[in-house]
């Protein structure tokens, strides 16, 4: 600490600064509404003497124009909640971040990109030495540094670059998991702990002969970093390099292409999702991975202006929509060109209110962990382990969590596991084999809802001919089905959804239905056979091609499939009142917020979060695409399609890829840190995963990876 004393022992009324950053201000507009306001694009951070003993002042001065005075003071205490975090400005970028009670705001100085970690450090130590005189009226000079560390805040020094797995406290961790193929956890806490990846330097690639360029889309000039995994940054491959967006001769293939110097190996690879693109418009990047040899790696352009940048995620959006679907994009219409574009851009959700809701956890910073070992003895009993020994590879399990009775359901074909969740813990009560239909035929499960006060189960296989158009009422106390309901249409019964969001929690008997062409309201009371009501229901002309559908707390539905459109019903009878045009990829899972507010659909490359409420036909919201970021996917080496995405409650979302379990969280998405998330690593594959409301721990299904997955 004494070399510090260097810095006081000096009379020039600055003791240390910070010469290039941004500053902005965060503060209630009224009592519901957060604004953030960007003050000076450039700025410098001072830490000043004042002519009173022991008394610091923070000062900002401007070197650019704004309609703010140039210097901003702000007084050194205690009270000013000191801390770092990562910049929401700048890729790998540092913030410091102080509050004023005087003004009741939070301030923000994004230190700039070339400013060293070390000389941050630096900055904060000093500031913390001042803050230690101020509370304390005495030299710091006369104390030690435990004695400054405990002004330190719990989480003294969030982790400065890339890191990603995350590490559950051991009595959270684990409630309960049986032969690694039900986990119970808790995404709540991380800690850190080093990375070990075996690097290997890419030779790069050339677009092979059968390639012909037909057509250059775009065409720039940028920086090109590749991601390190040993620096934990990104680090500089080419000052310059050439970088071309161009069409093939197969008419709706592209290619990105990537030229440097004779020192810097060209990369050539197809535009399509599975490189996992990524923009983000405040920095002006692109990152994106590509793979040789096995090897996933991890690499960043930083493109020079505002128009060459918008220019590129334009001409990007529209290669990534033809090769997805097959139509050209001048043909869409300029609403839906512009909500395309838009999907791809570093967005924020439109007006939300972070007073509506209550977070769990603010913290933004990505910490590293290997998974926690979870060493308490596993007690399987043998009609468990016969249940699980007999789980097919065919496909995924599916979870079904009832709240109201704390019970968890495992389907596995014609197969139903069920869980009791008692004193935090899920324990193993019973297992039903060779499920039957009435008529004694098979009975594949693929898709499952509870219903009256989840006493009984809506079964649907759309698998077998003989249950096409068939829904089956399971009884859970009898272990069998007692009923069943046939749907006429002349499209087949794909999905069923419960009329409102709660509605398994209650008497409601109807249900929301769906085939490819049509939606509809089915009502086991009608007399006849077909359960379909005719005055709620909907067939539509157009190709739809529906697949998937959720249903909000007051019954509003939404619909979506494997065009990649979703609509949305206020009404089962109506049009829909809102179409969100296709952005490229089929739509494999559906759900909202009970309020719904929010949609989240799960592609299997990426997620789509929207903000529904209060949008009408002709404004269309922006999607805000959610992706992992380029250099976890390098981490993981083996990145899988994204399960079923699905709300945590209304603050957070759920997802898992292959053995990792992410955690988006709704606050920071509003901030606009899109990538920032957690993530657990699991030992097995996640093949599916549900909340549980008892204890807001997430249950997961894996499987041995000693078995053949997916």
């Amino acid at each position: 600490m004494s070399y510090r004393n260097i810095y006081f022992d000096m009379e020039q009324p600055v003791l240390f600064s910070l010469n290039e950053g941004q500053f902005s201000a965060q503060y209630r507009n009224d009592y519901r509404h957060m604004t953030v306001e960007h003050i000076f694009d450039s700025a410098a951070l001072q830490i000043r003497r004042t002519s009173t003993p022991y008394q610091y002042e923070l000062r900002v001065k401007a070197s650019c124009d704004s309609k703010y005075a140039a210097e901003q003071v702000f007084p050194v205490n205690e009270s000013m909640q000191l801390r770092l975090c990562r910049s929401n400005y700048t890729e790998n970028g540092i913030s410091v971040i102080w509050y004023s009670q005087e003004c009741d705001e939070s301030f923000e100085f994004s230190c700039g990109e070339s400013m060293e970690t070390d000389h941050i450090k630096l900055f904060m130590l000093l500031l913390y030495d001042c803050i230690y005189e101020n509370s304390y009226q005495t030299p710091r000079s006369n104390t030690t540094e435990a004695d400054i560390k405990h002004l330190f805040p719990v989480r003294a020094a969030p982790k400065l670059s890339s890191s990603f797995l995350t590490k559950q406290d051991t009595q959270k961790q684990l409630c309960y998991k049986f032969e690694h193929l039900i986990l119970e956890l808790s995404v709540q806490r991380n800690m850190s702990a080093p990375i070990e990846f075996d690097y290997v330097q890419y030779k790069g690639s050339k677009l092979s002969k059968s390639h012909s360029i037909t057509e250059n889309i775009s065409s720039l000039q940028a920086e090109l970093y590749e991601y390190i995994p040993e620096k934990e940054s990104f680090i500089v491959r080419a000052d310059v390099c050439t970088v071309d967006l161009v069409r093939l001769q197969n008419n709706f293939t592209f290619a990105l292409i990537v030229s440097g110097n004779q020192h810097v190996p060209s990369l050539s690879q197809i535009v399509d999702h599975q490189i996992n693109p990524n923009f983000n418009k405040t920095a002006k990047t692109f990152t994106w991975n590509y793979v040789e040899s096995g090897r996933i790696y991890a690499f960043m352009l930083k493109i020079p202006t505002d128009e060459l940048y918008d220019d590129f995620s334009a001409s990007f959006a529209q290669c990534l929509f033809e090769n997805s679907t097959r139509i050209p994009f001048r043909k869409s219409r300029k609403s839906d060109q512009n909500y395309v574009i838009s999907a791809f851009g570093n967005s924020v959700l439109d007006d939300f209110d972070p007073l509506e809701y209550t977070f769990e956890e603010t913290t933004t910073d990505d910490d590293c962990d290997d998974p926690a070992k979870d060493d308490t003895p596993l007690h399987v009993s043998s009609e468990e382990r016969a249940f699980f020994d007999a789980f097919s590879s065919s496909k995924s399990p599916i979870l079904l969590y009832a709240p109201a009775t704390s019970r968890l359901f495992v389907f596995e074909n014609d197969s139903i596991a069920i869980y009791q969740q008692l004193q935090g813990n899920m324990q193993f009560r019973k297992a039903i084999y060779d499920i039957k239909t009435l008529n004694n035929h098979e009975l594949h499960v693929n898709q499952a809802i509870l219903y009256k006060q989840e006493a009984q189960l809506l079964l649907l296989d759309t698998q077998n001919p003989h249950n096409t158009n068939k829904i089956h009422k399971f009884d859970i106390a009898e272990g069998k089905v007692v009923d069943e309901w046939q749907i006429e249409d002349e499209g087949s019964l794909l999905y069923i959804t419960p009329s409102f969001k709660s509605a398994p929690q209650s008497d409601e008997q109807t249900i929301c239905g769906i085939t490819s062409s049509a939606v509809f309201r089915i009502d086991p009371l009608q007399a006849g056979n077909n359960k379909i009501k005719s005055s709620e229901y909907k067939k539509h002309i157009t190709k739809t091609n529906f697949s998937v559908a959720a249903t909000t707390e007051a019954g509003h539905l939404a619909v979506a499939g494997n065009r990649g459109d979703i609509k949305l019903f206020d009404a089962l009878n109506t049009m829909a009142k809102m179409t969100l045009p296709p952005i490229g990829e089929p739509i494999l899972a559906l759900d909202t917020t009970a309020s719904g507010r929010y949609i989240v659909a799960t592609c299997a490359d990426f997620l789509m979060l929207v903000e529904v409420e209060g949008q009408h036909t002709d404004n269309k919201p922006t999607p805000i695409i959610l992706r992992l970021q380029s250099k976890h996917v390098m981490l993981m080496q083996n990145f899988k399609k994204f399960t079923r995405a699905y709300f945590d409650g209304e603050n957070r979302i759920m997802a898992s890829t292959g053995q990792y379990l992410i955690m988006w969280s709704l606050q920071d998405i509003y901030h606009g840190r899109i990538d920032t998330y957690k993530i657990k690593k699991l030992d097995e594959l996640a093949l599916a995963s549900c909340q549980s409301s008892a204890n807001n721990n997430i249950i997961v299904a894996v499987r041995s990876l000693h078995h053949s997955l997916l």
